[in-house]
């Protein structure tokens, strides 16, 4: 995800020790609470006569700070601040969201059944009209942290549930999906529920395949590491001219080496399965693609212009390091291909053996190796304890803290209102930063779909570009699409003359689609067919939501 940073209803606190915001505070005492004490809670400054203390917009709120200090002091300044008289009816979205902090740092204090309770209040707080296809994303955040707590008092049943019940009814939200699926995985970090998660998430989230390509490889399912290899791909959204950031141009460079490292590790899973034509086409394919890449574009007798010749040496220097990796994975198949010849020790020292990316099949290779009669089993004894360390090293990767969950939340919005299901404005007058786009792909099979707003949150962003997308595909008399990339940005502008300040505006989900027609897939896109998001699901859970504008109607 693209983001310069911005605060959210979630990172204020980390500026100030919990200790010093409670300095002066009786530890069980309730007085009349101080601007502090709001900040200390959840964040936000104090309320006024006017103004509830929260921003408006998706970029509402600030992050609860616990860290590795002791939280009680911070329950403390929660239970301070919602003593204040203007929250129990005026500002009651001020005091949901002093609830649902309290419910963090009661967590962070190992105070589940509290937690438990806490949550349940900040449910019944809430006041806003319930709205068609609409879940509030204070009661989903809710949701979220009810799971947190309980995982940890042992009824992971009833935490399964509640994750279940997020993605049920906002199943078209990319960033609720990682939210919920981070909980889980933190507290259930099992091979076959990642897989089964990231399985799930990828209909909508096409980089999960690339997590799933990986995940499979590096554990020996090399049959099932083929089938995600084949659905991958390597283009990308389509940004906006003169956007900075993170550029298309920068990502073309770094694909250049993904898709080698793609190439050569499919290779070495065919080459375990025993398609050595396969195995042998794919690396040569791979040597054609790095070759091309480092090819200077055709131009007859002009020379080269100023970009053209740092186009060149970005591509060339972008081939050189994918060479690099293919040769480290040839390196591995040869390896793998002489191995049942070698003892343990002579594989382990031999002098073509891999040494980057290609050791993540390290224990596939070790297995191959014959033993030399003194130590019978080591190659399966080494080849067992690489596996256990992928396994550690995969559960690290996985494992986050409180902290990070926070951040993850959806934000607690103003209520302002759902975006329309319109058309973007003009960039010239600047209003092109609210509604969806459609934009021509390199690949005439693809198109672009965007959406954004400046006050939305990501995830109903997400939504909208979902719908805007279904609305496409069945403008074009087909009912289906497949997502093949996918990218969440978070906007800013940067304003002012001498003094230059960044302001938010909003979020933006990029899509780059494959219409098809469900009952009537191309062959080369079987394989994808449980990727297949068909028009009517996504219209039935949210046509209603997202009403076209007055004119449109």
């Amino acid at each position: 995800m693209k983001a310069m940073r911005i605060m959210g209803w979630t990172a204020l606190l980390c500026l100030l020790p919990v200790e010093v915001l409670a300095q002066g505070a009786a530890p069980t005492a309730l007085s009349l609470a101080t601007d502090q004490d709001f900040y200390t809670c959840d964040g936000y400054f104090a309320p006024g006569l006017k103004y509830d203390g929260m921003q408006k917009g998706s970029w509402l709120g600030a992050t609860l700070y616990y860290g590795d200090k002791d939280p009680s002091a911070a329950i403390v300044a929660c239970d301070k601040a919602l003593a204040e008289p203007m929250l129990a009816d005026r500002y009651w979205l001020r005091r949901v969201s002093l609830i649902q902090a309290k419910a963090v740092h009661q967590i962070g204090a190992k105070a589940y059944a509290e937690a438990l309770a806490s949550l349940d209040r900040a449910d019944a707080a809430l006041r806003r009209p319930a709205v068609a296809g609409y879940q509030d994303p204070a009661r989903i955040a809710s949701q979220m942290l009810r799971a947190v707590a309980l995982y940890e008092l042992g009824s992971g049943a009833e935490a399964r549930a509640s994750l279940r019940a997020v993605i049920e009814s906002r199943p078209w939200s990319i960033s609720l999906r990682n939210a919920s699926r981070a909980i889980a995985l933190r507290h259930e970090p099992d091979y076959a529920m990642q897989k089964a998660l990231l399985r799930e998430g990828a209909v909508q989230d096409a980089a999960l395949l690339r997590m799933l390509f990986w995940l499979t490889l590096a554990k020996g399912d090399f049959a099932e590491a083929v089938t995600y290899s084949r659905q991958l791909s390597f283009d990308i959204p389509r940004g906006r001219i003169g956007w900075t950031g993170y550029t298309d141009e920068q990502r073309r460079y770094d694909l250049i080496s993904e898709r080698a490292s793609v190439a050569g590790a499919t290779a070495y899973a065919l080459a375990t399965l025993g398609d050595m034509p396969g195995s042998e086409g794919e690396y040569r394919r791979a040597l054609a693609d790095i070759e091309d890449a480092a090819s200077p574009p055709a131009q007859g007798e002009r020379a080269l212009g100023r970009a053209e010749r740092q186009d060149l040496e970005q591509r060339r220097n972008a081939a050189a390091k994918a060479r690099l990796q293919l040769q480290d994975w040839k390196r591995a198949m040869d390896l793998r291909r002489a191995a049942p010849g070698l003892t343990v020790d002579q594989l382990r020292s031999h002098p073509d053996r891999p040494q980057g990316q290609a050791m993540a099949v390290a224990a596939d290779f070790l297995r191959q190796a014959r033993s030399d009669g003194t130590q019978p089993g080591l190659a399966t004894q080494l080849s067992d304890s690489l596996r256990e360390r992928f396994e550690q090293g995969r559960r690290e990767a996985i494992a986050i803290d409180l902290m990070r969950i926070v951040e993850m939340l959806p934000r607690i919005d103003s209520g302002t209102g759902l975006p329309a299901m319109r058309g973007e404005g003009s960039s010239f007058f600047g209003t092109d930063m609210r509604g969806f786009a459609v934009r021509k792909a390199d690949d005439p099979n693809l198109v672009n779909i965007r959406f954004g707003d400046v006050a939305a949150t990501s995830a109903t962003v997400e939504e909208a570009a979902f719908l805007a997308a279904a609305n496409y595909v069945e403008r074009q008399g087909l009912d289906g699409f497949i997502v093949e990339a996918n990218e969440l940005v978070r906007r800013t502008a940067i304003v002012g003359g001498y003094t230059r300040n960044s302001e938010p505006m909003g979020w933006e989900l990029r899509l780059l689609i494959r219409p098809v027609t469900v009952a009537a897939l191309p062959p080369s896109e079987e394989a994808s067919r449980w990727r297949v998001i068909k028009v009517a699901e996504v219209q039935a859970a949210l046509a209603r939501k997202f009403a076209p504008p007055p004119s449109a109607k």
